[in-house]
């Protein structure tokens, strides 16, 4: 079962997201800060993370920094998802390295095509980067 890593200071948007991505067979791990999420993340790599922008003490923008620039080969590799309400944080969201960006109110449909389309893309990646068998 693929897991995702939901980071968003609003306990009630993660606990929807939660149940969205359950529904969809997908599990959860939840975070409320970027520093939370950067230390989950190193310590047990997600199969995809859904970053909100507005964070408290670091914007998601610096998570997706810190994930894509970590030592971790695989933890680079993760596919993210920014997430934001607010105008004008897509740009710094793709360009801190986001995969793709999702706008709040959010359109639940299009989050799960997201995060389904996101890890067809880490599935396929991984596999490649596996060797053949001897």
């Amino acid at each position: 079962m693929f897991r995702v890593l939901i980071v968003d200071d609003s306990r009630a948007l993660r606990a929807l997201l939660v149940g969205i991505l359950e529904a969809h067979g997908y599990a959860s791990v939840e975070a409320e800060t970027a520093d939370d999420a950067f230390d989950l993340a190193l310590a047990d790599p997600p199969n995809a993370m859904i970053v909100d922008y507005l964070l408290p003490a670091r914007s998601g923008a610096d998570l997706v920094r810190d994930v894509r620039g970590a030592q971790s080969e695989r933890l680079r590799s993760v596919p993210i998802i920014g997430l934001s309400s607010y105008r004008g944080s897509e740009r710094p969201l793709l360009d801190a390295g986001a995969s793709c960006f999702v706008a709040k109110p959010i359109r639940w449909s299009g989050l799960v095509k997201a995060v389904t389309s996101a890890l067809e893309v880490y599935r396929s990646d991984a596999q490649r980067s596996v060797p053949p068998e001897a």
